[in-house]
């Protein structure tokens, strides 16, 4: 559960899909947000196809995304194809245990809801602003203000953590059932950021070359799926606080756990590293911890693998 975030954005999420037309007058840059919002939140094939016809004069065929593409992923997030969620295949049971059968059909039930909420998103276009890039690049960059209105699903918070505090059917459903029913309610939560395009002229065609979608994507991801933050919310309640700075921790007490189960011998060295952040955090503010950890997670999921930070 904990990565249904970040693995559902890698579907919704292809490349920067460059905006070029020929016959045509390029789309704003207004409208070029709300084609790359339609094609990639909504699954509109009709805007796929209006991008992939505009983009593909001018630019590689394999950074455009194809309106079949577009169509087959809505068609598989559709079914309860998110990753992070079992499929119905999964949910149904091949012979898993009865308790996380149940478990996981009580997940299976919220793809759908929420697959119809993500692609029934609508952002409006506040100001534009139009800026040269200046030499040596040349250019021209728009900045597009959007605002959506999503269902506000704070209220399943509890409901989340006390599921993930302490797994069962019964608590799972209870989340299941709050979080359906935030989805299908209201959408009075307002989210608000930018989007960048640019341009050689400021006529266009405007295009998203350094996949700034992916900041939008991700700014209504986790209004609407917040989990992977509740979870760690959840997680650092669990973990000694050694250093005092919630991601540090975590990461002592997984790094901890996976050694004891992959590398036993290895487990010095594991004290070794919590003994030196917990002197670096008297020395560090919280914020340059934060980030330090944030490197050193990385190193460690490139020595030792993402499945061995399973939480501890």
């Amino acid at each position: 559960m904990r990565v249904i975030p970040r693995i559902l954005l890698s579907i919704l999420m292809v490349a920067a899909w460059p905006l070029a037309a020929k016959d045509a007058v390029p789309p704003s840059p207004a409208e070029t947000f709300q084609l790359y919002l339609r094609t990639f939140v909504h699954f509109d094939t009709d805007a796929a196809r209006t991008l992939y016809d505009a983009l593909k004069p001018g630019y590689r065929t394999w950074s455009i995304p194809k309106p079949e593409d577009v169509a087959a992923a809505r068609s598989l997030i559709r079914s309860g194809g998110i990753p992070g969620f079992p499929p119905q295949a999964d949910a149904a049971g091949s012979g898993a245990d009865p308790t996380e059968q149940k478990i996981m059909q009580s997940m299976q039930r919220v793809t759908a809801p929420l697959f119809d909420t993500l692609a029934s998103v609508t952002c409006t276009v506040g100001d534009v602003t139009i800026a040269d890039l200046g030499e040596p690049a040349g250019g021209k960059v728009a900045t597009v203000a959007y605002a959506c209105l999503v269902p506000d699903v704070s209220r399943t918070h509890e409901a989340f953590q006390a599921a993930m505090s302490e797994p069962s059917p019964e608590r799972m459903d209870a989340f299941a059932n709050a979080y359906i029913t935030a989805l299908k309610g209201p959408r009075n939560l307002r989210v608000e950021g930018d989007f960048l395009l640019f341009a050689a002229t400021a006529d266009g065609p405007w295009y998203d070359p350094d996949h700034d979608l992916i900041n939008v994507l991700y700014t209504l991801q986790k209004s609407i799926v917040p989990f992977t933050d509740l979870h760690e919310e959840t997680e650092v309640a669990k973990v000694p606080s050694l250093t005092g700075v919630p991601i540090c921790d975590v990461l002592i007490a997984r790094h901890r756990a996976c050694m004891t189960r992959r590398a036993p011998d290895a487990l010095p060295a594991v004290e070794e590293m919590a003994g030196e952040l917990e002197q670096m955090s008297a020395l560090r503010d919280a914020r340059d911890m934060t980030r330090h950890c944030k490197t050193l997670h990385l190193l460690l999921l490139t020595q030792w693998g993402p499945e061995c930070f399973a939480t501890p």
